[in-house]
């Protein structure tokens, strides 16, 4: 499958989903799936975690806006100086979409993830943050494995 494929299918997924939480779920309507899994719907104003949620929705905006661009560029460069990393520059270009996308268009980013143990719960996430976050872990993984390599063969 090329690059563009799975670009488009990983922010379908993700999209989707969004869509039908939005559809499904009131605004903060928590709806349990297990002992460590809760569905919900909340919107993120902010950056990672909701931090910069209490400054202006224009300056997150810009600022938004111009990491999206920014990152754009250098999950390009990746995939176009190496063709091998395919996946991981699809997952991470679809989850910047992704979240570009709500930010742009919904005006904050929808959450609706929510893990949890006991009483202490991860900030809620979506598909695009699961995609970016797994797509830095193959990227490391990936490069500590081309480090070892260089480092045997040398």
């Amino acid at each position: 499958m090329n690059f563009l494929s799975l670009v488009v299918i990983f922010s379908s997924i993700d999209q989707l989903s969004k869509y039908l939480i939005i559809s499904n779920l009131s605004y903060g309507q928590v709806v349990p799936i297990n002992s460590w899994l809760n569905l919900v719907y909340y919107k993120n104003s902010g950056f990672i975690f909701g931090l910069f949620s209490n400054y202006n929705s224009d300056y997150i905006f810009i600022f938004h806006f111009i990491i999206f661009i920014l990152a754009t560029y250098l999950i390009l460069k990746i995939y176009y100086d190496d063709k091998s990393l395919k996946l991981i520059s699809s997952l991470l270009l679809a989850g910047a979409i992704g979240n570009s996308f709500d930010r742009f268009f919904l005006n904050g980013v929808v959450d609706f993830i929510d893990i949890y143990y006991k009483d202490f719960h991860w900030p809620a996430f979506n598909f695009a943050d699961l995609f970016i976050s797994l797509g830095i872990i193959l990227f490391l993984l990936e490069s500590l494995r081309r480090l070892n390599i260089v480092y045997r063969n040398s």
